[in-house]
């Protein structure tokens, strides 16, 4: 039932056969030019907010020992064109529940943790949730993508991982809960960011008693994943990485030629005759619109259950999500943008076949074979190049970009598999 590869990163048949044979080889480059995805999610965040993807295995890493939180911070080295910041806030401060700004729903059990809190990380204030059904379970924090794309009130479609993990959801700076018109512009780099991650993770690790967690990054969550594994290997039972975008130029190029090979392959006269203007790089915004109109039109951002299109961009739809007030629906939207907004020429810029070559821990690609949001052949070709001690790719064919909600039994069942080493 479910398909799986090695090191050798063989990608599976897709079901559109003329995009196929133009590409049956692009996977396996070894470099890209250019940098990360631009057309990840920067168009659908901004049109969001109102403007412009063998062998089971098991890890174990609980300790008694714990790390604690460093008093000094070095500067990480951002993989890119552009030199790294080094202005890095280093002042952080515990994670407390507070009631009167949102809640969680309980979980049933003596043990059980369930609950959400503010803290500081990097002189900002931020959001974390945890929910497990056992405090004792291991840790699994959870990167959301965008950036600026909160994870929380999606939490729901993984809720079966509370009964293997505790559980954290983080509203990284500048979004959602964690977002304010007064967070610095100039806070808003990567490497701010990877240092708020390695802070909270320091934090995780000793307020449980534990020497490693695993980690999960989607999207633009896996990027900030792999910078934080590549750094602080030690801290890491494992990563899972879920969509991986790796060089913007390759992304593009290849999820361009999938939209207009797919209007040819249909003889769709519409999307011919729109995507006719449309080159990289791009002439004009409008441009990249239409691009991503037809990606979304042609199933490469969501596969099957175009349903879920209207939920990404509308997730107060989704019901109930006592975590998120009706202010913080409205941070979500302006933290979107403003995220995207400031973090816009680092993703441009940033290549990681160059910039991590390897990994010291165990590695997961989590692929949708429909991904062409960021198209799964420039992730696949990445994993092939990236040295690791144990690396595996998992395919989702029923999924594009989010095989957590579109396929989110499977999703669920391959993290505990590949992770814990159990069903």
């Amino acid at each position: 039932m479910y398909t799986s590869s090695g090191a050798a990163g063989q990608v599976p048949a897709t079901r559109n056969p003329g995009f196929r044979s133009r590409h049956a080889r692009s996977w396996q480059l070894k470099r890209a030019r250019g940098s990360l995805p631009i057309v990840m999610l920067s168009i659908v965040l901004a049109l969001a907010a109102g403007c412009p993807r063998n062998r089971q295995a098991s890890h174990s890493g609980d300790a008694s020992e714990t790390t604690a939180a460093s008093d000094t911070l070095e500067v990480p080295p951002v993989p890119g064109k552009r030199p790294g910041h080094t202005a890095l806030d280093q002042r952080s401060s515990a994670f407390e529940p507070v009631s009167d700004m949102g809640l969680t729903a309980p979980i049933n059990g003596p043990n059980s943790i369930a609950s959400l809190e503010r803290g500081e990380l990097g002189g900002v204030p931020q959001w974390i949730t945890l929910r497990g059904a056992d405090a004792s379970l291991p840790l699994l924090l959870w990167l959301h993508g965008g950036p600026g794309w909160t994870e929380t009130p999606f939490r729901s479609f993984q809720q079966g991982l509370e009964e293997h993990f505790v559980v954290v959801h983080w509203d990284q700076r500048g979004a959602g809960k964690s977002y304010s018109p007064v967070v610095p512009r100039d806070s808003m780099t990567m490497a701010q960011l990877v240092a708020d991650a390695r802070s909270l993770v320091d934090m995780l690790l000793a307020r449980f008693g534990r020497q490693k967690l695993f980690l999960l990054g989607h999207s633009w969550g896996a990027v900030l994943g792999l910078q934080l594994v590549h750094l602080y290997p030690d801290r890491f039972q494992a990563f899972v990485s879920v969509g991986q975008p790796v060089n913007n130029d390759l992304e593009d190029e290849l999820s361009l030629e999938f939209v207009k090979s797919t209007a040819l392959h249909r003889q769709d006269s519409e999307a011919l005759a729109e995507l006719s203007a449309v080159e990289l790089p791009y002439p004009s915004r409008k441009a990249g619109a239409i691009h991503q109109r037809w990606l979304m039109r042609f199933g490469g951002m969501i596969w099957e259950k175009k349903e879920l299109i209207d939920l990404i961009f509308n997730p107060h739809k989704l019901g109930e999500t006592p975590e998120y007030t009706a202010d913080d629906w409205r941070r979500r939207t302006e933290g979107a943008a403003f995220s995207m907004d400031c973090l816009r020429v680092e993703m441009r810029d940033l290549d990681l076949f160059a910039g991590i070559p390897a990994v010291d821990v165990p590695v997961y690609f989590f692929l949708g074979i429909h991904d062409h949001q960021v198209p799964f052949e420039a992730s696949a070709a990445y994993f092939a190049s990236l040295k690791a001690p144990r690396k595996e790719i998992v395919w989702f064919h029923e999924s594009a970009h989010f095989p957590h909600l579109e396929e989110p039994d499977k999703f669920r069942r391959m993290v505990v598999v590949k992770l814990l080493g159990n069903e």
